[in-house]
């Protein structure tokens, strides 16, 4: 992204200490950074990057959420930032079109995140030159590897149920 032109980042998480560590670790890493932190399901305005917690008050909104983010902001980028990303969950997260998955309760993802958004800011920036693809194509690989790990999740809690 152009360095006169400030990423402009919206954080929803109903965890008010959850968008305070978020937002923190974005304007460390991107200084020129906007931050804005929603504590409810409110994915109005124009950004650039969108993390989202999947769990509101009990209530699943993130496929709503990204809906409502891709039909105004396309070529956004969108990362489910959260503790609830289960099988089905993470299902959504493909057929919505979200670019990336990070579990909070994993302290690597936040790097993770944070690598993402650097990654989306240097595309932004060489838009047209070569690597974009390759760009968008490690995104799509962290989510496959967001699902290999579900996988293995799944036969560990199986095994741990039979007493294997």
């Amino acid at each position: 992204m152009d360095q006169s032109f400030p990423l402009r980042v919206l954080v929803l998480d109903d965890d008010v200490a959850m968008c305070d560590l978020l937002r923190f670790n974005i304007e460390s890493r991107f200084p020129s950074a906007l931050v804005e932190c929603r504590n409810k399901p409110d994915p109005t305005g124009d950004f650039d990057v969108y993390l989202l917690d999947n769990d509101f008050e009990g209530k699943r909104e993130i496929g709503r959420l990204i809906q409502l983010i891709r039909s105004r902001r396309p070529q956004a980028l969108v990362v489910a930032f959260s503790a609830v990303l289960d099988a089905p969950t993470l299902k959504t997260l493909l057929n919505q079109g979200c670019d990336a998955a990070c579990d909070k309760t994993v302290p690597t993802d936040l790097v993770t995140a944070m690598n993402v958004i650097e990654r989306f800011r240097q595309t932004q920036s060489q838009r047209g030159k070569p690597g974009f693809v390759q760009t968008i194509n490690s995104l799509a690989d962290l989510l496959r590897q967001w699902n290999r790990r579900m996988t293995l999740n799944q036969e560990v809690a199986a095994h741990s149920v039979l007493g294997r």
